[in-house]
């Protein structure tokens, strides 16, 4: 490759400048150059210096200082006086031990309407006051181990009858029942419900069951306990409640209206007789005379 930095390169030569044969740098005359006019720095021309004229220093105007205005201080506060507690005639509640008396004295299922049912609890102990336990009321249908729908009666204010009403809907069950008074709303007992379904009454403070209508087995046909299109209604021979369920103890009362139902009364219902055929006489037939 050319690298022109390696040449020499001499413009305008003569023969005599010529050297075959031989080697060597070759003579290059440095350029000519003109040298530069140097023009004479003239003396700088001194300037007076004139005195500073001082300026007058003003003096600070001095403030006066104001003494500091006390604040009033302010009165000690008036203390409100205590209201004295006002006194209650007594704990208007019902306590656990006041709910151990529950019972349940009827279950309705009329044949006419399948929203007006309802579960009739009594309980004298507990009138005038208001439930302040966990007491439930569960439905357990056939073939269920448990309850599969159930209802808190803690806040429940039982009337001075005595009576709790659980229905499917109040206002209905009240239009239906000539104003009388459903106590709690809930679907433990309603359209849902079959005349097989067992009712029970928990404690679940103490984990035991107060009341019960129906058995619990599962393995049960139920046919002693079954009210469809009817109605059960407890025996008031009956004094306390039971955890057990025994037949025993109630009017099984099949095919039954709206107008044979009476919420918030318990009392033996009209049990008509078992109609019976009076038995046909046969004539006794006249001897036959023998001769003589």
């Amino acid at each position: 490759l050319f690298r022109s930095s390696e040449w020499w390169i001499l413009p305008t030569t003569t023969i005599s400048d010529m050297d075959p044969r031989y080697w060597d740098e070759p003579f290059v005359a440095p350029p000519t150059t003109t040298p530069p006019t140097h023009r004479p720095t003239p003396a700088p021309t001194p300037r007076p210096t004139l005195p500073s004229t001082p300026r007058p220093t003003n003096a600070p105007t001095p403030r006066p200082t104001l003494p500091p205005t006390p604040r009033p201080t302010p009165a000690a506060p008036t203390p409100a006086p205590t209201p004295a507690p006002t006194p209650r005639p007594g704990n208007p509640v019902c306590l656990l031990s006041n709910l151990n008396t529950m019972m349940i004295t009827e279950v309705a299922h009329p044949q006419d309407a399948n929203n007006v049912r309802y579960i009739e609890i009594y309980n004298p102990s507990c009138r005038d006051l208001t439930i302040d336990e966990d007491i439930t009321v569960g439905r357990i249908p056939l073939g269920s181990v448990g309850a599969v729908e159930t209802v808190n009666l803690r806040g429940v204010q039982v009337p001075s009858d005595g009576f709790i009403i659980i229905c499917f809907h109040q206002i209905i069950f009240q239009n239906t029942y000539n104003g009388s008074m459903c106590d709690k709303a809930s679907g433990v007992i309603g359209p849902s419900s079959v005349g097989t379904d067992t009712y029970v009454i928990y404690s679940e403070a103490d984990d035991r069951v107060i009341d019960i209508y129906g058995s619990r087995q599962t393995t049960d046909t139920r046919d002693d306990q079954d009210i469809t299109n009817g109605r059960a209604v407890r025996k008031t021979s009956t004094d306390s409640p039971s955890s057990l369920f025994r037949s025993s103890e109630w009017w099984i009362l099949p095919t039954t209206t709206i107008s044979d139902m009476d919420p918030r009364y318990w009392d033996e219902p009209f049990v008509a007789p078992p109609t019976t055929t009076p038995p046909t006489h046969r004539p006794t037939p006249a001897p036959t005379p023998r001769p003589t």
